[in-house]
């Protein structure tokens, strides 16, 4: 009998001690290797890569990832999937995105632009995340210049 009761115990320090370990957020350290390259006569293909980091000691879900994506304001697109992806404790974590969207939207978001000088990318959305006893969400809110097409 003792020796259940001395079980239960030391399991439960285990598992507070995992709790410990486990509470802190990922993090999302950038998103880049952002390429726009024509796909069809009226459309355009955007790839990019979103990095996070788990600083904790076991690994943690991904559950969704939503992006929205504006050129010059001008929404061109939306990246919305449940992912269910686990991401190693302790390492760094890629995740390619990409969408399509027209021309038509494209040259609206460059008519934003008076000045038709710049190109700007926005990215705004949140990606949802489980560790071992609890959950969160991260915040995407980047903004990067483009070239023109």
């Amino acid at each position: 009998m003792k020796f259940k009761k001395a079980g239960f115990v030391v399991a439960g320090i285990l598992l507070l001690i995992l709790a410990f370990f486990n509470r802190k957020d990922i993090e999302l350290t950038k998103q880049d290797q952002i390429s726009i390259k024509p796909i069809s006569q009226s459309g355009y293909e955007l790839s990019s890569v979103i990095h996070l980091h788990n600083p904790n000691l076991l690994s943690s879900t991904i559950k969704t990832v939503n992006e929205n994506f504006y050129i010059n304001g001008q929404s061109i697109g939306a990246f919305k999937m449940d992912l269910s992806q686990g991401v190693a404790g302790m390492k760094d974590s890629e995740f390619p995105i990409t969408i399509r969207f027209t021309k038509d939207d494209y040259s609206k978001g460059l008519m934003r632009d008076s000045t038709n000088a710049s190109i700007t990318l926005r990215m705004d959305g949140e990606i949802d995340f489980q560790n071992l006893l609890s959950g969160g969400k991260i915040k995407i809110q980047q903004s990067q210049p483009l070239q023109k097409l």
